[in-house]
């Protein structure tokens, strides 16, 4: 959908893995030192896309420290983040007067609460919270995507048989920081959603160790993989944007509306009509109803997949995206196999 939250999953992975990159060999060359420079950039950038990924800055930053133990080389990591953080204080500065002030400061108020103790959003880390953010039916992370709760696994051979114990602490550093944080803030649900909206920055890194597990467990793996891909299939298909009072989303919401029937919403006296493309806002957020009466050609094509231009209305719209994914996962199959190939070969 386009949020900041999945922006800064996908540039901390690349950081990760120009890190990565930079250390193979464990000799210094001008190569890793530039690794090491758009490692650094891409980690400040995420800085600049939401305040939340400090988070991830703070953790990726002792992580590499303690990996590198070499202060020139922390040093040019670290100047890489040096212009996204420029631009993030002349933002507060041409915004807001003071490149110490911050966006979160003059939030909207529906958003702040006077018993909170961090910019009127933040208090205290809430253990039921934290159960609903992973294992329930309104907004679970391992009921939306069980295959994530393999990952405990992962964690445990990276710990025992690879020793990779920097690693383990980067991880879970990160999907701990991340859990502590939405539990905290006082919009834990994250309005309009589908799981754990504010844990996607975390995700990556329980999805790594998972590449252990399906080297011991391959179908238990896949199984879950494929479960839970298809899930979010299904979420993005028919609507990614079920209303907060929906208890349980994907039984009351998306299922239903997938059998193609109607779903009436009080907010904006809206029509909400299966089997896909179902989200009437698009864009528009709160004022699509203003803009697009009931019944208006425009207020139905608000959202919608290309394969509709064909099959409107249809799960079968959905068939060219089915067809990029199976010659996708053949591709990465096919690269998958090439290294045990090359080196079997003479």
């Amino acid at each position: 959908m386009l949020s900041d939250h999945d922006m800064v999953a996908a540039l901390s992975l690349f950081s990760f893995g120009l890190f990565l990159k930079a250390q193979e060999g464990g000799t210094p060359s001008t190569g890793s030192d530039t690794l090491l420079l758009f490692s650094g950039m891409l980690s400040g950038i995420t800085l600049l896309l939401s305040y939340a990924s400090i988070i991830w800055v703070v953790s990726f930053t002792l992580y590499a420290a303690w990996v590198i133990r070499n202060l020139r080389k922390v040093i040019d990591l670290l100047a890489g983040a040096v212009f996204p953080w420029t631009l993030l204080a002349w933002y507060h500065w041409i915004c807001f007067g003071s490149v110490w002030a911050n966006a979160s400061t003059y939030q909207y108020e529906i958003f702040q609460g006077k018993e909170m103790l961090l910019f009127g959003m933040f208090g205290l880390p809430q253990f039921d919270v934290m159960i609903k953010l992973l294992f329930s039916s309104y907004r679970g992370l391992f009921f939306t995507s069980p295959v994530l709760a393999l990952s405990c696994i992962g964690f445990w051979l990276m710990a025992t048989r690879y020793k990779k114990h920097a690693e383990v602490a980067l991880f879970a550093a990160i999907f701990i920081g991340f859990l502590l944080m939405n539990s905290s803030f006082n919009h834990w649900q994250s309005g309009w959603s589908i799981g754990s909206r504010y844990l996607i920055p975390a995700l990556p890194f329980l999805s790594l160790p998972l590449t252990l597990v399906f080297e011991r467990l391959p179908r238990t793996t896949l199984a879950g993989a494929a479960i839970s891909a298809m899930i979010m299939l299904l979420v993005t298909a028919v609507d990614p944007q079920p209303p907060e009072g929906v208890q349980n989303p994907l039984a009351h919401h998306i299922l239903t509306l997938a059998q193609g029937k109607t779903l009436f919403s009080t907010f904006g006296n809206a029509h909400i009509k299966g089997p896909v493309s179902a989200n009437p806002m698009g864009v528009y957020e709160s004022w699509f109803r203003p803009v697009f009466p009931p019944g208006t050609l425009q207020g139905q094509w608000n959202s919608f997949n290309l394969g509709e231009f064909l099959w409107p209305a249809s799960f079968a719209s959905l068939f060219p995206l089915l067809c990029v994914l199976v010659v996708g996962l053949g591709i990465l199959w096919h690269w998958s196999r090439v290294p045990s190939r090359i080196i079997r070969e003479p």
